[in-house]
C-alpha cells in the first residue's frame, strides 16, 4: 500500500485523503489478486478498471490518468 501512496503523492501532492483513497483502493483490489495473477490478462484488465474508477475522480488530463495507472499497475506486478 506504502508504494502505491506514494506513486499518488508524487503525481497528486500529498493529502491526508490519499491515505483512505489507497486503502479503499486496496480492500477491492485484493481479493482478485493472488499468486499469477499478473500472468493472466484478464485480472489484469478488471484490476485496471478498479484503479482506472478510482484514479478518475482526481481530474487530472488523459495522459496523466494513463501514466498513474501505468506507475500503479507495474508496482502491483512487481509484487505478484
Amino acid at each position: 500500500e506504502y508504494n502505491i501512496l506514494l506513486i499518488f503523492e508524487d503525481t497528486l501532492g500529498k493529502d491526508d485523503s490519499l491515505i483512505e483513497d489507497v486503502r479503499k483502493l486496496f480492500q477491492e483490489i485484493t481479493p482478485k489478486m493472488f499468486k499469477g495473477w499478473s500472468l493472466l490478462k484478464s485480472v489484469i484488465k478488471n484490476i485496471g478498471i478498479i484503479i482506472r474508477k478510482k484514479i478518475r475522480k482526481y481530474g487530472l488530463p488523459h495522459e496523466q490518468l494513463d501514466e498513474l495507472y501505468e506507475k500503479i499497475i507495474e508496482t502491483l506486478k512487481k509484487f505478484d
